[in-house]
């Protein structure tokens, strides 16, 4: 085996390596639930998005450090308010320092913050459910990301400010985007993950998503994310979200004393909306969690009412067959020639792997000496 072999991001599966912190806000408002459960299903949920078949990597969220902040400001030198640019400037900085040795078992690759602060990236602009530097995983002071607790959106809030320090940009708030960019929503209810507006489910990463996380990793910005990580403890929940938080709960943390609204097994997987007591207007929020209640022994999955217990089936992708050779770089004095192959044999599905390896190759070409 050759050790010295320079190893490549195509080869590999990623591993983002979190450390989670919750807030003192947090710890406030959620004091009458399990926040423990409601972190850990949280993580799962952007564990879940992450892993989806179109981000076109195989990257697995590994939690490693799950801390709460009983104290801040000055006691701890961390400052968490509703500046969404200071608190995350200051949120990178501690966390920097709070990070351990890289050979530690509990070191961490990303920071996560969870508040409850409504963060505002000025007076009048609060609508802002995150923060994170682009393209800042495994950069000092820049790996690290804030989110605000919305609800279980803020499952997807998390692996939107991951696709954000993986190298991603919004996706578009057009239908129809200018050519290079891509629509933040598909059919109306399937909201792309870098949207530049968040929910529940079902979210799926766009074409341009796929290409700046693919273009992040070959480009080496990546490679902390590169070493497999030791195992842990947390206690997951095998539930599915909308098991463990029901249709109403969903409403009543969305907006207080509100009851949700039935619009039948059709629409109940596409649509949750709530209203007061009595009242006729209905309030729209999103699609429900996986595992909402949408009829009698029947659970929303994907945007879809099926029978509970039903869930997409993991398919692992496998390579296809390699593309033609591209032309020549150039005519004479050696250029090189390239081809691709898709992961498309078969897809990958349902949370599937992604293919391992190389996506492109190259060979030399036209290495004759150029005519002087």
């Amino acid at each position: 085996m050759d050790f010295n072999r320079k190893r490549s991001v195509d080869d590999d599966t990623k591993y983002i390596e979190v450390m989670l912190v919750a807030d003192k806000k947090f710890l406030e408002v959620r004091k009458d639930i399990d926040y423990e459960q409601y972190l850990l299903t949280a993580t799962n949920m952007a564990s879940d998005i992450l892993h989806d078949e179109t981000v076109g990597q195989t990257m697995d969220l590994v939690l490693v450090r799950l801390m709460y902040l009983e104290k801040e400001d000055e006691e701890v030198g961390l400052t968490i308010n509703t500046d969404a640019d200071a608190t995350l400037t200051s949120f990178c900085k501690w966390s920097t320092r709070k990070n351990l040795a890289p050979t530690h078992p509990n070191h961490h690759d990303i920071s996560v913050l969870v508040s409850k602060h409504d963060m505002c990236l000025g007076p009048d602009d609060c609508g802002t459910s995150g923060l994170a530097d682009i393209a800042g995983a495994c950069g000092p002071n820049q790996s690290c990301c804030i989110c605000e607790d919305k609800g279980l959106v803020v499952g997807t809030i998390i692996a939107h400010e991951i696709g954000h320090l993986l190298g991603a940009d919004h996706d578009s708030e057009d239908d129809n985007p200018p050519p290079g960019e891509c629509p933040g929503a598909v059919e109306g209810y399937n909201i792309h993950v870098m949207a530049p507006w968040s929910q529940v489910s079902p979210a799926s990463w766009s074409t341009c998503s796929k290409k700046f996380i693919a273009e992040f990793f070959e480009s080496g910005l990546g490679t902390c994310l590169l070493n497999e990580p030791q195992e842990h403890d947390f206690k997951f929940p095998e539930m599915l979200p909308g098991v463990l938080y029901d249709r109403a709960w969903q409403c009543i943390d969305s907006f207080g004393p509100m009851e949700p609204c039935d619009h039948g097994p059709d629409k109940n997987c596409k649509y949750l909306t709530c209203r007061t007591a009595g009242a006729q207007e209905c309030t729209f929020i999103g699609p429900p969690a996986d595992g909402t209640s949408c009829g009698d022994n029947k659970w929303c999955f994907s945007g879809e009412c099926v029978d509970v217990g039903v869930r997409a089936k993991a398919v692992n992708g496998q390579w296809g067959e390699w593309g033609s050779w591209s032309e020549c770089s150039k005519k004479c004095g050696g250029g090189t020639s390239s081809s691709e192959r898709k992961c498309d044999n078969p897809r990958t599905a349902g949370h599937g792997e992604y293919c391992l390896g190389k996506r492109r190759r190259h060979r030399p070409c036209n290495t004759e000496a150029c005519d002087k």
